[in-house]
């Protein structure tokens, strides 16, 4: 029998092993379709800061080929 000890204070989203690079974009895809241009902006920052900052430049090209042109148009550069 295996034991796991967890400390509530040490965990994180890394700790369940989500596949950022698959979950991203299929969720700026849903958001796009059904957020305006500020609130998906607003969203695909909050999200990358809270779950993806250290690649966020990456992550943050895959959300502008998804978003529609005026979405594109209010998202950060990089």
């Amino acid at each position: 029998m295996t034991t796991s000890l967890f400390f509530a204070d040490e965990g994180g989203s890394w700790a369940l092993g989500i596949d950022w690079e698959k979950v991203l974009p299929a969720w700026f895809r849903i958001l796009s379709a059904t957020a305006d241009s500020g609130e998906y902006a607003q969203r695909v920052d909050a999200i990358l800061k809270k779950h993806y900052e250290y690649r966020q430049g990456k992550m943050l090209s895959v959300a502008r080929r998804i978003a529609t042109p005026a979405q594109r148009q209010v998202l950060p550069k990089s």
